[in-house]
């Protein structure tokens, strides 16, 4: 989504996510991107939340919360989950020539730009790529369904939170078979 600098008067510019269907689509459309991406997700469920741009001075402010849910596989026992995702927002868009100036006046590399920071060019913020970081940065490392989930048993693939496995219980490394009958003499 490209909105022009020219849109901002003092007011600040104030975009629902849920209720407009363009925007819900565009919003949509980057997060599963990102969570299809990193843990093969399925389109994110309820989406709410709002965005609210603001300019000061040359700086476009984005502040605001997306709240949805995505459906992901458990680490452990593979079962799908609905995962509720909280994301605040706080992204300061710059304008490229600015940044220019500040780097040419200075002999040292500055470390401004981040997640947090990104820069704009031709009076137009690209917001995309910026929500999209921040929504990749934000994806946990993994997802569970529950602290006490059992997973899969290793032998045999039965999930343990449903049924107990007929494995054998004491299953040892072939490689460690040798060890077995060992006893430290001390």
């Amino acid at each position: 989504m490209k909105i022009s600098v020219k849109t901002f008067k003092d007011e600040p510019l104030v975009i629902p996510l849920e209720k407009d269907p363009e925007t819900e689509h565009w919003a949509r459309t980057i997060i599963q991107e990102a969570y299809r991406d990193i843990h093969h997700a399925n389109a994110p469920l309820p989406l709410t939340g709002a965005l609210r741009l603001q300019k000061t001075g040359h700086h476009i402010d984005l502040a605001g919360e997306v709240n949805f849910e995505v459906e992901v596989a458990c680490n452990r026992c593979l079962d799908t989950v609905a995962y509720p995702i909280s994301l605040p927002l706080r992204i300061t868009f710059i304008p490229n020539a600015i940044l220019q100036q500040e780097d040419e006046a200075s002999d040292a590399p500055t470390d401004l730009l981040d997640a947090t920071v990104w820069t704009y060019q031709n009076d137009e913020v690209d917001l995309d790529e910026a929500i999209y970081e921040n929504i990749v940065l934000s994806i946990p490392y993994t997802f569970i369904c529950s602290f006490d989930c059992k997973g899969l048993c290793p032998t045999c693939g039965v999930n343990l939170n449903r049924e107990l496995c007929q494995c054998a219980k004491l299953n040892i490394d072939p490689r460690l078979q040798l060890l077995k009958g060992w006893k430290g003499n001390a």
